[in-house]
């Protein structure tokens, strides 16, 4: 009993300090490599697109995630796209995906899945990856690369 207890301990420790390493803003880029069955053209897939993440961490030891992208607004001018976004996470591994449009309201939203690989390195964490989109004319996919500085 002893033994499980300690283990118990253990455990809530490591949750602990993998929860503080994805706290915080991460920057990112993401890189269109397909659009529907056909690979992108190079003028898409050769132009990175800036994103990045925020992770909130909750009281529950959870997260409140969001995603923010440069995108178009209703009138066609630029903005950013901010989506709320649940994820499972695992010791070395996340699956997010975008499942909100936040803000701006009323544009058509092509909704993120991300399977990301999590790199520490010394001076800052990587989340490394695919990401695919599907819902209705937004079928693509790429690779997609998040980093934050460790603190």
């Amino acid at each position: 009993m002893k033994h499980l207890f300690i283990l118990f301990l253990l455990f809530l420790f490591c949750q602990q300090i993998s929860s503080q390493s994805l706290e915080g803003d991460w920057k990112g880029k993401f890189v269109t490599t397909q659009i529907g069955p056909i690979p992108a053209p190079s003028s898409i897939s050769e132009k990175p697109t800036a994103i990045s993440l925020r992770f909130l961490l909750n009281k529950d030891s959870s997260y409140s995630v969001y995603s923010f992208t440069k995108g178009l607004n209703s009138k066609r001018q630029d903005t950013i796209v901010i989506c709320k976004v649940t994820g499972v996470f695992s010791k070395d591994s996340i699956y997010l995906v975008e499942v909100e449009l936040v803000e701006p309201r009323g544009i058509p939203s092509c909704f993120q899945k991300m399977a990301l690989k999590i790199w520490k390195r010394k001076k800052i964490t990587e989340l490394d990856g695919t990401w695919k989109s599907e819902p209705g004319n937004c079928v693509s996919a790429g690779t997609i690369h998040f980093w934050k500085k460790n603190e």
